[in-house]
């Protein structure tokens, strides 16, 4: 076999790895356009509004929850904005977490002023559906500037 056939097989087999790249590339591209999609739904500014107006009026906020999956644990990350790091309260369940925190009184006044509502909020309270099944017990938390950062293992 001569040195120009090992060549061409090798360009051929370049070139295979790169159409296939390209095809899972576009496959990809379908799927995060559909995530976008459904984040850009669900983030209208009306609705988050007025959510975010209900819930001062129960005198409580929702806090922004982003959960990732490795393979075999759940990264959930919580932005708790001037809560106080003494108060902060989470409960994982296998299919469930639950966030309770104190949010500090001039936080709320610094974010909303004077506003009559403002008096009204007074902490963080969230309960969450978690993707898949997870061993309670493999909760692993840190805090860092009002984010939490929890570890948990699927079950």
């Amino acid at each position: 076999m001569a040195f120009y056939d090992k060549y061409e097989d090798i360009r051929k087999m370049i070139m295979r790895i790169i159409r296939e790249m390209v095809i899972d590339a576009e496959d990809m591209d379908y799927f995060l356009e559909g995530i976008l999609d459904k984040m850009e739904n669900s983030m209208r500014a009306d609705m988050l509004l007025n959510q975010r107006l209900d819930e001062s009026s129960m005198g409580y906020l929702t806090p922004i929850i982003s959960i990732n999956e490795g393979r075999d644990e759940l990264i959930i990350t919580i932005d708790l904005p001037g809560s106080d790091p003494g108060t902060i309260s989470v409960d994982v369940m296998p299919d469930k977490i639950s966030i309770e925190a104190k949010i500090k009184e001039e936080i709320v006044r610094k974010a909303f002023g004077q506003a009559y509502w403002a008096n009204k909020i007074k902490e963080y309270r969230g309960v969450y559906d978690l993707p898949h099944i997870v061993d309670p017990k493999s909760v692993v938390v840190k805090k860092k500037n009002g984010i939490l950062i929890i570890r948990v293992k699927k079950a």
